[in-house]
């Protein structure tokens, strides 16, 4: 069993936070920008949009949808302090909010957003059914939630990334144990196909799912229709 204790992932990314981007890319062979854009590519953003990201981290995906010209406004939500002020660093578009806040309770009315993004975040949560409530609470209905994470893909694939990041985080990495946390974390979540399965059961419809580096990566996107709740 992961120990996922909210305070010690806190603390796992506040230490990571100073070279999160740079391992990031390292780790993802420089792929890791593209797929991020190619999954926001995946929604289709309505004029005056109001968008949440969550488990921001460093504002990547926040700057992207901050740079679609339907988009009115993007909060920027994150619990590690760290994390959020170098997104506040490298963010500059007068669009984005920063908020240091809990997915699990997040600080929006509900049926008040017209979508919410999480990268590389649900699979560190204790109770990832909880963030999915709470998104389904506060979308709209028709409000999109796109998810994206790292999952275990192809085996051999899998293997040498495991090996990878491990070598890349002992030499690059001021906390390399946290990198094997990430690697159990990856190897213990569900397929993308079935964490579609366990989030439509809060109403949110899939309607599509990609994949990329041999299904190591993966981005599903979700519609909620209210219609489809008991």
């Amino acid at each position: 069993m992961i120990d996922k204790n909210p305070e010690k992932i806190k603390n796992m990314f506040n230490a990571l936070a100073s070279r999160y981007d740079f391992m990031n890319f390292a780790i993802s062979l420089g792929i890791q920008k593209i797929i991020k854009q190619k999954s926001v590519g995946l929604i289709k953003i309505k004029k005056g949009a109001r968008i949440a990201d969550l488990c921001c981290g460093t504002g990547e995906i926040a700057e992207l949808l901050a740079r679609n010209e339907n988009v009115d406004k993007v909060f920027a939500l994150d619990f590690s302090p760290e994390m959020l002020q170098i997104a506040k660093t490298k963010r500059k578009s007068g669009k984005i909010s920063f908020i240091e806040g809990d997915c699990t309770n997040l600080p929006f009315e509900s049926s008040s957003l017209d979508g919410c993004t999480l990268g590389f975040g649900l699979r560190n949560f204790e109770n990832y059914e909880k963030v999915v409530s709470e998104i389904a609470r506060v979308l709209k209905n028709g409000g999109f939630f796109l998810h994206l994470d790292l999952f275990k893909g192809n085996k051999p694939v899998n293997k040498i990334f495991d090996i990878l990041a491990v070598i890349l985080a002992k030499i690059f990495s001021k906390s390399p144990e946290s990198y094997k946390y990430l690697i159990l974390s990856k190897n213990s979540f569900l397929s993308p196909e079935k964490l579609a399965c366990a989030i439509e059961t809060q109403g949110l419809k899939c309607c599509k799912i990609r994949k990329w580096a041999f299904g190591m990566v993966s981005a599903q996107l979700f519609i909620k229709d209210c219609s489809q709740q008991g």
